[in-house]
């Protein structure tokens, strides 16, 4: 899996506050959504659940004071989440995640990583 390129954090501005959100994920809010059963392969069975959970996932990162109920009143001054910002929030994802996996034509060098893979 491979991110081809770099996509910026989501920032919302709240124009009532002048308070600006950075929506972003690290590896340890994938880990939160997916222990607390986030599913991709889901989201549009189980909407209810998984759409507030992963947008509260995304204020984990840079956002840490926000609660899940102040998160949730945020996503619905947006009035839900558009096919648009899923698909978004999903590059954010994949782009987390890229870094564990190795590209299909990485080969695993011991003399750059001091390691031998035997398979």
């Amino acid at each position: 899996m491979t991110t081809k390129e770099t996509k910026e954090a989501i920032k919302i501005t709240d124009t009532e506050n002048n308070r600006v959100y950075v929506l972003d994920f690290d590896l340890e809010s994938i880990k939160y959504a997916q222990n607390n059963g986030f599913l991709w392969e889901e989201i549009d069975t189980r909407s209810a659940t998984l759409i507030p959970l992963i947008w509260y996932t995304l204020f984990r990162r840079h956002e840490k004071n926000v609660s899940m109920a102040e998160a949730e009143k945020l996503l619905k001054r947006l009035g839900g989440m558009s096919e648009a910002l899923i698909v978004r929030i999903r590059q954010l994802w994949e782009q987390t995640l890229a870094p564990l996996y190795a590209d299909e034509e990485d080969t695993y060098d011991p003399k750059a990583t001091g390691l031998i893979i035997e398979m």
